[in-house]
């Protein structure tokens, strides 16, 4: 791994608890925390909207820390 590429894990795991906090309260506002839906199968699974928020918040945040490209 290089040095860039260190700096960069590093940064963004720094994001980590604000993404978990900021998940944590969306899910709050939500009245479930998950939902069926159907798969690409046909098959329904259960959506994780904490997941869902997680990740969205990781993205939102990485860009206002300009950390990507």
């Amino acid at each position: 791994m290089t040095d860039q590429d260190e700096k960069y894990v590093k940064l963004r795991t720094a994001l980590i608890p604000e993404a978990e906090r900021l998940a944590n309260l969306r899910l709050r506002m939500k009245k479930t925390k998950f939902e069926l839906r159907p798969g690409a199968d046909g098959r329904y699974y259960r959506h994780c909207f904490w997941s869902q928020y997680f990740h969205e918040a990781m993205d939102s945040l990485v860009s206002q820390y300009s950390l990507r490209g």
